[in-house]
This record gives C-alpha cells, sequence and structure tokens, in this order.
C-alpha cells in the first residue's frame, strides 16, 4: 500500500540529533542569525563557492587552444564539422574516411560508434565561435565547470555544511586528472556532468515528493545514453543498489519507473541505430582480472585514497545502517553514493575490454562528493576530541593542502603487490603506469603547463602541411591524420594507422608524406613500392618522442615538451620542390621552422 501522506518522511529531531553527534556535528544546518541578518554560514558561502567557481573556470579554460587537437579529439572535431554540413555526423568527410582501426560507422557512413551527443555539441560551438582548437574544447570544459558547482550545490543541499560544499567542489576543481579530461574535445566532461544530474536526480526521487524529478530523472537518463553508453550501464546496479539501502517506498519506485519509462522512449532511437555496437562490444571479452586491478589502481591513485575509504565508512555507512525509522537522511545518501561509485567502477571493469582511466572519470565527481564529507567528518570529530576549533581546522587544511598538491596518500598498487601478480594479472610489465614517482605533483605540472607552450608530432606536421601542401593534395601521414582533417579539410588524408581502407590508391601519388617515430609497418611496405615508382626528396626533422602527449590520462600525459626527440621525416614529392625552393638540409632547421606557434594553423588555406 502506499504510504500514509500523513507520516512523516524525514528523520525526528531526536534522531537527526543523534546522527550528527555520530558525524560529530551538532546539527546539519547552520543557525539563523537575528532577524533581518543573514546567518554567518550564508554571508560567507557566496565568497567561497565562487572563489572555488573561479578556481574551476581558471583551470578549465586557461589556454585552452594552446595545445593541437590529438588523435581522438580530432575524430570528435571532424564529425562535427561532418554534422554542421550534413546534420548527422558521417563517417565519410569529403575524400576522407574516419576509420581508427575499428571500423565505427554503418553501410550508409553514419557514425554509430560513439553517441551522437558530444558531436552534436561541439558543432555547435563551432558554428556560433569559429572552427579553432579552443572553440572545439569549450563546451566540455564547461560541462566540468557546471560539475564543480553542482557538486558544491549538492553538499550544501543535503548536508547544509559549507565546508563539506566548499571541500568537495575544491577537490574536483583542482583534480589534474579531471581537469585534464574536461579539456578535450571529446564526451569526457559531457558524461561527467550527465552522471552527476543522474545521481542528483536519482537523489531528489528518492527523498522528495514532487512528481517533477520523475521527468527529470527521465531526462537526466536520456541525456547520459546520448554522452555515453558505458556509463550508464555502470550506473545501474549502484542505483539498484541505493534504492534497496534507501528503502525506496512505492511511491519513489513508481516514479523511477515513470522518468525510466520516458529516458527509454527517448533513448529508443539511439537503441536501433547503435544496436549493432551493442552486438559489437557484446563479442570483446574483457579481462577481468585486469580491469579490477586497474580500477583499482584508479580509485586509490586518483579518485580516493584507500586509507581514506575506512574514516568514510566510519563517518557515514557505519552510522546510517544504524539509523531506523528514517530512511530520507543526508547518511543514507552518501551510502547511496558510495555505492554508485563502487558499484559502477566495479561493473566497468565486466563491461569495457580494456581499462583505461577516462572510462570511469564520470564517477570522480562522487568521489570528491566523499571525500569532502570525509574531510569535515574528521574536523568534527578531531574538534571534539581536542576541544579546539584553530588546531582541527588547521590540521585539516594540511591534509586537504597535501591532497590537492601531491598524492601521497595514495599507495601505488604495483608497490604492494609483487611482481609475480602484477603479471599474473595483467601479462605485461608497464601495467596501467608509465612508472611515475611514489609521490606525484600532478596539479603543479598542470599549472605548468597551462602557462608554458607544449609542441608535439601534430604542431610539427600542421606547420609543415601548411607550408608545403595546396587544396587537393594527397597527404600520407604515420600519425595524426584525425586533426589534419580539421585543420586542413581541402586535403585528401591518408593513414595506414586508420586501416587499409585509407591507404592512398595506386594511382594516387602523395604530394607529402609525414614520417613520425612511430611507423607502422604497413607504411613501411608502402613507402619500399614507392620509391620505385615516384621520386621523393627527405626534409629530416626532430619529433618529440611524446606521439601521445596530449592524451588527457595522467598516467602517460606530459605537461611539458619531452626534452629529447626522435628522428623524423617530411617526404616531399620531387616534382613539387620548387614548393620549397631553400630545401632544409637538417633537422635544426626544420626545428626552427615549424616548432613555434602558429596563431593561423585552423584552416590556413580554406
Amino acid at each position: 500500500m502506499l504510504a500514509d501522506r500523513r507520516k512523516p518522511t524525514t528523520a525526528t529531531p531526536k534522531e537527526t540529533s543523534r546522527m550528527a553527534r555520530s558525524l560529530g556535528q551538532r546539527s546539519f544546518q547552520k543557525r539563523p542569525g537575528p532577524r533581518g541578518q543573514p546567518p554567518t554560514a550564508t554571508r560567507w558561502r557566496g565568497w567561497l563557492l565562487a572563489l572555488v567557481g573561479l578556481v574551476a573556470i581558471t583551470l578549465c579554460l586557461a589556454n585552452l587552444g594552446q595545445r593541437d587537437l590529438w588523435q581522438d579529439e580530432g575524430e570528435t572535431a571532424v564529425l562535427a564539422q561532418s554534422v554542421l554540413r550534413n546534420g548527422v555526423p558521417k563517417a565519410l568527410n569529403g575524400p576522407n574516411l574516419i576509420l581508427q582501426r575499428v571500423v565505427g560507422f554503418n553501410p550508409d557512413y553514419l557514425w554509430t560508434f560513439h553517441p551522437w551527443g558530444q558531436f552534436y555539441l561541439a558543432a555547435a560551438s563551432l558554428k556560433l565561435l569559429g572552427e579553432h582548437a579552443w572553440s572545439v574544447r569549450l563546451p566540455f570544459a564547461l560541462c566540468g565547470v557546471l560539475c564543480v558547482g553542482l557538486v558544491s550545490w549538492f553538499a550544501w543541499r543535503h548536508w547544509r555544511s559549507l565546508g563539506a560544499a566548499t571541500l568537495s567542489g575544491l577537490l574536483l576543481a583542482t583534480s589534474a586528472t579531471f581537469v585534464l579530461h574536461c579539456r578535450q574535445c571529446r564526451y569526457y566532461g559531457l558524461s561527467a556532468l550527465t552522471c552527476l544530474l543522474v545521481v542528483a536526480t536519482f537523489i531528489e526521487l528518492m527523498v522528495g515528493r514532487r512528481r517533477r524529478w520523475a521527468l527529470a530523472w527521465g531526462l537526466a537518463i536520456a541525456a547520459q545514453f546520448y554522452a555515453d553508453f558505458a556509463t550508464l550501464g555502470a550506473l545501474v546496479p549502484g542505483l539498484a543498489a541505493s534504492a534497496w539501502i534507501l528503502k525506496a517506498r512505492r511511491r519513489q519506485i513508481v516514479a523511477a519507473a515513470t522518468g525510466t519509462a520516458l529516458a527509454i522512449l527517448l533513448c529508443l532511437p539511439g537503441l536501433i541505430l547503435h544496436w549493432d555496437r551493442f552486438g559489437a562490444q557484446a563479442e570483446e571479452k574483457p579481462v577481468y582480472k585486469t580491469n579490477l586491478l586497474a580500477h583499482l589502481c584508479y580509485l586509490d591513485g586518483w579518485f580516493i585514497p584507500l586509507v581514506f575509504l575506512i574514516p568514510a565508512a566510519v563517518f557515514f555507512l557505519v552510522p546510517a545502517l544504524r539509523t531506523t525509522g528514517s530512511w530520507a537522511t543526508p547518511q543514507r545518501v552518501a551510502v547511496s553514493c558510495t555505492a554508485i561509485l563502487l558499484l559502477g567502477m566495479l561493473t566497468l571493469a565486466f563491461v569495457v575490454p580494456t581499462p583505461q582511466l577516462r572510462y570511469v572519470i564520470p564517477f570522480m565527481s562522487l568521489a570528491k562528493l566523499i571525500l569532502g564529507l570525509t574531510l569535515m567528518g574528521a574536523y568534527h570529530r578531531l574538534k571534539s576530541a581536542v576541544r579546539s576549533s584553530p588546531l582541527a581546522a588547521s590540521s585539516v587544511a594540511v591534509g586537504t593542502a597535501a591532497l590537492i598538491l601531491t598524492s601521497v596518500a595514495s599507495v601505488p598498487i604495483q608497490y604492494l603487490l609483487p611482481k609475480s601478480a602484477i603479471y599474473l594479472y595483467c601479462h605485461t610489465p608497464d601495467f596501467c603506469t608509465r612508472q611515475r614517482p611514489f609521490i606525484r605533483f600532478e596539479l603543479i605540472g598542470l599549472i605548468y603547463e597551462l602557462t608554458h607552450d607544449f609542441v608535439g608530432p601534430d604542431r610539427i606536421a600542421l606547420n609543415a602541411v601548411s607550408d608545403l601542401a595546396e587544396p587537393g593534395d594527397v597527404v600520407l601521414t604515420s600519425y595524426g591524420e584525425l586533426p589534419l582533417m580539421f585543420y586542413r579539410p581541402d586535403l585528401c588524408i591518408r593513414s595506414p594507422g586508420g586501416g587499409a581502407a585509407t591507404m592512398p590508391r595506386p594511382q594516387e601519388r602523395p604530394a607529402l608524406i609525414l614520417l613520425t617515430a612511430r611507423d607502422a609497418p604497413a607504411m613501411a611496405s608502402y613507402l619500399r613500392d614507392l620509391s620505385a615508382r615516384t621520386p621523393y626528396v627527405e626534409i629530416p626533422v626532430s619529433v618529440p618522442v611524446a606521439t601521445y602527449g596530449n592524451i588527457p590520462e595522467p598516467s602517460v600525459h606530459w605537461f611539458s615538451t619531452p626534452a629529447t626527440s626522435a628522428r623524423g621525416a617530411i617526404l616531399l614529392r620531387a616534382d613539387l620542390i620548387g614548393r620549397r625552393p631553400t630545401l632544409l638540409e637538417t633537422a635544426e632547421e626544420s626545428t626552427r621552422l615549424w616548432w613555434p606557434k602558429r596563431p593561423a594553423a585552423v584552416n590556413p588555406r580554406r
């Protein structure tokens, strides 16, 4: 039967006081000041939260177009250009085919490998702001800023704690991992925002009476579906577990079912379009042991240090599970968030074939929320123990600064497990990491990156193509063909890295061939056959060793240009030597010419 409408759905004052004491607090909400004056928390809340927002805006938006797009970003940007031309993302982009080692489109060249939300979001930004690296990244960076604001709002709404709201937002805004992903022209920032909206609307649906949350819940689910399939699949076990932990009543279950039905109706076109993609995903066999160990590394290294899980359980899980008589309490909300976070990450371990940190980025907002609440719980417990607010506040401030600036609280799993266990789980010696130091300073590295120039292989390729290629030329590159398609859509871009379908046809004679240190075997075979038919002139170049320097995951990310370089070459067809009358004979000469940043690097000949 439906619950009695007159029965209260929140804890009684006595129960609330008992639960508050279990957290070390006297009350979840500050007492208001005298009539006509704002409470102390309200007076300072605006300034502190504005400071957190300023940090998020600065880190997410500063120098957004400094680095050139890398391979995966180029895919999103080129498909966004296709949306502007065709109304839908098509893999056949004029003379170029978008193909990254897998076929991500149907026979009509409609893109099916990813949901379309990111492409339409990027296309809208390109339409409004022009075709630039910063404009195509801007909407995803703004999603990251909104995530910080939503986390702070969520903490304030359910705990009425200025400290929890500030700490949660600050921990998320200063996470170099989170910022790096949101600064990418990729679905990461959008998926993080929609994931947080799904959780926020779910909690409101569980603790509220208003039916409008059912509509918001359905819209959030649909938005998550069109942002990222995998994250939505990973949220389902956590949401189901949370509904059980929160002891959802019939009214909440009916509302959730109504919102789910709306979401299914909105997602039906996408389900039909991407059905083959789901089937292909099911055929891929994940290595479950490797995924579980990888996500354990991610949880400890970039989400919540494992040493904080025990105090988190003490402050939230134990008091919540011991509470009786009410289910709509802040502690039970924390239980729900914890269940969604952990079960969601574990679910992804059984879904994705290859463990990647980028796949679990949407859960980072919840992790920082739990970490912020844990720090506030530690503050109140410490204040009660030492009876000194300044000492408790300074201790928590030092701990927070250590968490923000370093990874001192995280213990790399490879230091705990013997090498035999790593080999047993991963079958590879360099599991999940590029052998980073025991303590990392990623935020400092991020600040350095935002204030200094970074030179990568794409920079050299773009500048060389700008000087040597004419509209309609065929350009062959061993890496970075997708960014070239975005910056120079007037060229025919070919690459063996994308598959045999993107190699030049026999009648095509590339005007320019860009070779990096990461040459595919197919490229070498093609060059042997080509050299017998067409003479080329070699221009030597120095190429940074960090081919993947722009990839957002900190384990492989380079915050600064590598000091060492590898030998590369640019081959110009002999009959086009007039485009470079003075041939560059040394790598030092080409470095001086093609390493500097050029303001007109985007579509220079359009």
